[in-house]
C-alpha cells in the first residue's frame, strides 16, 4: 500500500476534516518478510613486493567494506614504492588506501580509514593488497573490516 493511500484511509476511517484536523504526513512503508543479517568480519594480510588477495567477495550476497588499515615498512634502498588496498566497484579496481614510499629513505607508515558510508564491493571479486618496488624489499600489511549483507 502506498503512503498516501494509508493517510487517505485514516482520514476516511476517523472522519477527519482536512481543514481543521492535524492530518499526518505520509509514513514510511515497512517491507515485511525480508530478513537481512549482517555478519561482520576482520581479516588481515601481509605482502612483500607482490600482490596478495585479502578476501574474495561472495558471489550471491553484497559485501561492504567499513574500514581499512594499511601499514608499510621499507629500508633505505627501496625506490619507487607503492602499497595499496584495492577493490572492484562497478567493474573497475579502485584504491581504498595507498601509501607511497619516500625514495632511498627508511620508512614506516600507517594509515587507517573508517568509511562514513560502507563501500559496496562487486560480487565474486578479490580485495587485494598490492605492494611494489623497483629495488630492495617493502613489507606491507593491512586489516580490512567488512560485513556481508545476507538477505533471506
Amino acid at each position: 500500500m502506498v503512503n498516501s493511500q494509508v493517510v487517505a484511509e485514516i482520514v476516511d476511517a476517523f472522519k477527519l476534516d482536512r481543514l481543521q484536523d492535524n492530518i499526518p504526513s505520509p509514513v514510511p512503508v515497512i517491507e515485511v518478510g525480508v530478513k537481512s543479517t549482517k555478519n561482520s568480519y576482520t581479516i588481515s594480510q601481509t605482502s612483500s613486493n607482490t600482490s596478495a588477495t585479502v578476501l574474495t567477495t561472495s558471489d550471491t550476497n553484497n559485501t561492504y567494506i567499513t574500514g581499512v588499515m594499511l601499514s608499510v615498512i621499507k629500508d633505505s634502498s627501496a625506490t619507487s614504492t607503492s602499497s595499496r588496498v584495492r577493490c572492484s566497484q562497478g567493474g573497475v579496481y579502485k584504491d581504498l588506501a595507498i601509501i607511497t614510499g619516500i625514495t632511498l629513505t627508511a620508512q614506516q607508515d600507517t594509515t587507517a580509514i573508517t568509511f562514513n558510508h560502507p563501500v559496496l564491493v562487486d560480487k565474486n571479486t578479490a580485495v587485494t593488497l598490492t605492494n611494489s618496488t623497483n629495488t630492495a624489499v617493502v613489507f606491507a600489511g593491512c586489516i580490512v573490516n567488512y560485513y556481508i549483507d545476507e538477505v533471506n
